[in-house]
């Protein structure tokens, strides 16, 4: 029954389903890297899983983030081809409001743009949709930390945790089975980034290395960063060390 219906973007099966659009989804999740977004007390923090490969002699990377401003940046997991056309659409997007209107587009009005346009293909049978999810993420004036998770097909929704890629669904059930508490919303800089680390390697359930993650951090005081090499590994052997104190004070 479903090969009848799986055809088109705009074919409903008799359940109501539209195949094309659990597709794009289901291939964003399966070739994307995992990247976990959390907010914190006026600090948004992004960590993205390394995983680089070689296509047809090219690097390539099934993750790309990028910083759009100093308070303002936004990240992508899918497939690959697909990573860089949805890329050069938000950039545009964002130098055109900026040169019509002479200010620069908040968050939330970029991940409306960028969520109709990709609400338009799945309207119309002009080409597939993208196997991309997107997050944007920075700090409004006036909101304050804002975190905006777009799917494929159009559907965007604000958060205070959220996660794309490979192991999306692995991080929304252990959300869900630890009944993770929301008072990482109140945590400062420091507190947020060893936080946001500590869940990233609860769900890919290994130790995790400096060349393995990719910190991207937007705050009030020091705006949009990249930590270096060595600033996650200052993270990490921290986050060792409280481990090590919650295991001895379990064991005893």
């Amino acid at each position: 029954m479903k090969n009848n219906f799986d055809k088109s973007v705009t074919s409903f099966s008799p359940e109501g389903r539209v195949y094309q659009i659990e597709y794009s989804i289901r291939a964003a999740d399966i070739s994307g890297a995992t990247c976990i977004a959390t907010k914190g007390l006026n600090t948004v923090c992004l960590i993205e899983e390394r995983k680089n490969f070689i296509i047809y002699n090219i690097p390539s990377s099934d993750s790309i983030s990028l910083e759009l401003n100093k308070y303002t940046g936004f990240v992508c997991s899918g497939i690959p081809g697909d990573l860089n056309y949805l890329v050069s659409e938000i950039i545009q997007e964002f130098c055109y409001f900026n040169e019509k209107n002479g200010h620069e587009i908040s968050v939330d009005q970029l991940a409306n743009l960028i969520a109709n346009k990709n609400q338009v293909l799945s309207q119309q049978s002009i080409t597939r949709l993208l196997g991309v999810k997107t997050i944007f993420f920075g700090i409004d004036k006036e909101i304050g930390p804002i975190i905006i998770k777009m799917d494929p097909s159009g559907y965007f929704s604000s958060h205070s945790i959220c996660a794309i890629g490979e192991n999306s669904n692995d991080f929304t059930n252990y959300i869900q089975k630890n009944d993770i508490s929301y008072d990482f919303r109140y945590f400062n800089y420091e507190k947020l980034i060893t936080y946001t680390i500590s869940l990233l390697q609860n769900i890919l359930k290994n130790d995790l290395k400096a060349t393995d993650i990719k910190i991207t951090i937007i705050s009030l005081e020091k705006k949009f960063q990249t930590l270096s090499l060595e600033d996650v590994d200052k993270y990490l052997e921290k986050l060792k060390k409280i481990n090590k104190i919650i295991k001895t004070q379990i064991y005893n």
